[in-house]
């Protein structure tokens, strides 16, 4: 299985890591790192190491990841993994655009940091404190299994995604919450 996979360049001076992609051809992507005339942090760091005859250290994190979807969303979890331990990493903030990373809609209660599509609902589901099973129990006729599988980005039926919305607007009214959209949940309609 070919697939995508995570990675990070880190610094060999003190081997920390600054920077971390995903690739489905990590070494090719290495060496266009390596050659790039780009001007962002990433390349002037590289410069410096080149200067000093120095190359960053790859290390593959995760491999085999099967959609560019899920890889997008793991990339997303490493970086914030690495930088909550205080990480000085030199990925770009708020490249939505080509991390095809989407932030989420003023939504009371949920972090606004952009989200991979596939966290959105397994977030506003957290910040009420619901389990799976206690949302599906809300909706007219879901399981928890149903709202599972839409948290996975399994494709959903538009009435399924209809009645989450509905379940979760119903709870945003009893506790004061603004009424959110369809789009806001982040699933992935068949």
């Amino acid at each position: 299985m070919q697939g995508y996979s995570i990675y990070q360049l880190s610094d060999p001076r003190d081997g920390k890591p600054r920077y971390v992609g995903l690739s489905s051809d990590v070494f090719s992507r290495f060496a266009r790192h390596i050659l790039s005339q780009e001007e962002n942090a990433k390349a002037k760091w590289i410069d410096e190491l080149k200067q000093a005859g120095l190359l960053p250290l790859l290390q593959v994190l995760e491999e085999n990841i099967p959609t560019i979807d899920e890889a997008r969303c793991k990339e997303r979890e490493w970086i914030q993994r690495l930088r909550a331990t205080g990480a000085q990493l030199t990925n770009v903030a708020g490249t939505i655009s080509l991390t095809g990373i989407l932030p989420i809609a003023n939504v009371a209660g949920v972090s606004q940091e952009p989200l991979c599509t596939l966290e959105r609902l397994r977030a506003m589901r957290g910040t009420l404190g619901l389990s799976q099973e206690a949302l599906s129990r809300r909706t007219r006729s879901l399981s928890a299994r149903t709202i599972r599988n839409a948290e996975a980005g399994q494709r959903v039926t538009f009435d399924t995604a209809h009645q989450i919305l509905e379940a979760i607007n119903n709870i945003h009214r009893e506790v004061g919450r603004p009424p959110i959209t369809i789009d806001d949940l982040g699933l992935t309609l068949s």
